[in-house]
């Protein structure tokens, strides 16, 4: 399995939560390196392989396989969950975090609730489930 996951933005203003996020997406190149150095197409003795995707279809990660998480949704993290951000390209994976500013469509004037409180999203990623 290969993966490769990029930081796309400009430098500057808010370092202090760009550093956070970057910092939180690395987690999943770290975990899909150590798989992928493992062999995870081939089996180990007494093992049975029962389910791998190698990504070798461009475009998005095949439904079948693959669901998104959408919105803001757990830890009051910063980043919008979009399935824009997942791709496959030329046998990878690529998950994007990236920086801009979108309207937050789930916005309420005056919530307290996290999720709607905010009426910008600043960052956007992806994460899949299986």
């Amino acid at each position: 399995m290969n993966a490769v996951l990029k930081y796309l933005g400009p430098s500057g203003q808010r370092a202090d939560r760009r550093r956070r996020f970057r910092s939180w997406i690395w987690l999943p190149v770290i975990v899909l390196s150590v798989l992928a150095s493992r062999g995870a197409a081939e089996a180990e003795p007494g093992y049975t392989l029962v389910w791998a995707d190698e990504f070798n279809q461009d475009g998005q990660p095949d439904p079948r396989n693959w669901s998104h998480e959408h919105g803001f949704v757990r830890n009051h993290e910063l980043q919008w969950y979009q399935p824009e951000n997942a791709f496959c390209a030329g046998g990878l994976l690529v998950i994007e975090g990236r920086r801009g500013e979108h309207s937050n469509p789930d916005y309420q004037a005056g919530s307290t609730h996290w999720r709607h409180r905010r009426p910008t999203i600043e960052y956007t990623a992806a994460s899949l489930r299986t």
